[in-house]
């Protein structure tokens, strides 16, 4: 469970887990001021993850709700047996 106002994932560090929104609504809250959206059934930080990017601005609770967090280490495992097809497809899940 996540409470609205919670930061899950800090500005300027790879992020620390992915995250499969249930119920509520995450944000991905860019410096200038515009931000992204990830409501049920988005995976939020899923391309900067597997590529171990730090994230531009920070993934933020934007409401209450329920995630379901994945380790991203387990994931860039995963994907770096993975074919590129396999790859292209986990990026898009995002």
């Amino acid at each position: 469970r996540i409470r609205a106002g919670d930061v899950l994932n800090a500005a300027g560090a790879v992020p620390t887990a992915v995250y499969l929104v249930v119920e509520g609504r995450l944000e991905h809250r860019l410096p200038s001021g515009g931000a992204r959206a990830y409501g049920a059934d988005s995976f939020a930080g899923l391309k900067d993850s597997l590529h171990e990017l730090p994230l531009e601005g920070d993934m933020i609770a934007a409401t209450d709700g329920v995630v379901v967090r994945f380790d991203p280490d387990r994931l860039r495992r995963l994907a770096s047996a993975a074919t590129p097809e396999v790859i292209a497809v986990l990026e898009k899940m995002e």
